[in-house]
């Protein structure tokens, strides 16, 4: 078994390593970070049960006419200190959310155009719509709802999202012109606003009825299979349609 040897130089500073020495620093950098994201999510898990708890337990008391008179100004108090703390936490773990999202937003548009230029865009298309299935049926249906899989639905989610819109635009540009894609985009782009405002008003409906949106995540799995089949079953990538030569 070799020996992992790495040389310093004299500011401490890696001038070589060999490849056992990598592949320890490797694991140890795994661990680490395994071992932050542990950390991680059992202080936010903390941090959300201990003011619940708190207020479970002096709404109990308050409930079953355990708390002296005198002492009930000091257990609201208490009740309302701590639902304020649980709500000025949600709302910046809210935050991280939407900034995560939006990263990975990002990052997933850019990916995408570099898939568009080098794979057919039917099957790039088809492929975003597929993963976003996918990865919803397994949230909702498999995973444990933990601060970790919540993240990484967001991750995912954030990647495949607005992805669409490049081989979107770039098929409609091939099959009717660049002359032609604005106007039919922007028809695409408000069926689509249409559909959130649907899907957002009937979450609501959803969430009044049964307390859970797990029928409107159903709806989105159908559609976005019903949308990758839909992707894969263009016949071809269009050429580029030229114009006709001036008389």
């Amino acid at each position: 078994m070799r020996e992992g040897i790495i040389l310093l130089d004299e500011k401490g500073s890696i001038l070589s390593i060999n490849d056992s020495a990598s592949r320890l620093l490797n694991a140890s950098e795994k661990e680490k970070a395994e071992k932050m994201r542990r950390e991680f999510t059992a202080n936010v898990s903390h941090e959300l049960k201990t003011p619940l708890h708190t207020i479970a337990g002096y709404a109990e008391l308050l409930a079953n006419n355990a708390v002296a008179a005198e002492d009930i100004p000091e257990f609201s108090r208490q009740i309302f200190s701590d639902a304020r703390r649980m709500t000025a936490l949600v709302d910046d773990i809210i935050r991280l959310a939407y900034t995560v999202f939006g990263l990975t937003t990002m990052a997933g548009s850019v990916l995408c155009g570099f898939l568009c230029q080098r794979l057919a865009l039917k099957n790039v298309l088809g492929s975003l719509y597929g993963i976003r299935a996918v990865i919803v049926a397994v949230f909702m249906l498999l995973l444990p709802k933990t601060v970790f899989t919540v993240f990484l639905f967001i991750v995912i989610l954030g990647l495949t999202g607005d992805a669409t819109v490049t081989p979107t635009s770039e098929i409609v540009s091939r099959r009717f012109g660049p002359e032609n894609l604005g106007f039919l985009f922007g028809i695409t782009f408000a069926g689509h606003q249409i559909g959130g405002f649907i899907s957002s008003w009937l979450g609501g409906v959803f969430i009044a009825q049964s307390g859970n949106y797990q029928a409107i995540w159903m709806f989105d799995i159908a559609l976005c299979a019903i949308a990758s089949a839909a992707s894969y079953g263009v016949h071809r990538d269009f050429k580029r349609l030229s114009r006709a030569p001036e008389r």
